[in-house]
């Protein structure tokens, strides 16, 4: 099941939780991961994912996302709700390693100048 989960942030409790998008590519993968009851229905023609939640009964649809929040506790949030409110964690770190590599390129620079600045001061 950890190949499908994901780390996501929660941008306003900065938790982070783990999840899983449903799509046409891992439908198969996403439904045998998932611990709770859970029964595989059609609508309108396309699979879907009928989830007992601990908020009850929940229709999960391709790109919507399923949320672990514990030992056999799943949740399903729509696809736009999720996106919008919670960030796949790779993305910070890439932004963080980009900005952690432009940092290091500033003080090396910064480095250069002061020695310079010393040498010609002499």
């Amino acid at each position: 099941m950890s190949e499908i989960l994901e780390n996501y942030m929660d941008t306003k409790t900065n938790e982070t939780v783990k999840a899983m998008k449903f799509t046409d590519a891992n439908k198969n993968q996403v439904f045998n991961a998932i611990t709770c009851t859970r029964e595989p229905i059609f609508i309108n023609g396309e699979p879907a994912i009928k989830l007992r939640s601990p908020i009850g009964y929940q229709i999960v649809m391709f790109n919507d996302y399923i949320v672990k929040e514990g030992e056999g506790l799943f949740y399903a949030h729509k696809g736009s709700d999720f996106t919008e409110r919670y960030i796949l964690l790779t993305y910070i770190e890439e932004d963080y390693k980009k900005y952690k590599e432009a940092k290091q390129w500033y003080i090396q620079k910064i480095q250069i100048m002061y020695t310079l600045y010393i040498i010609l001061m002499n």
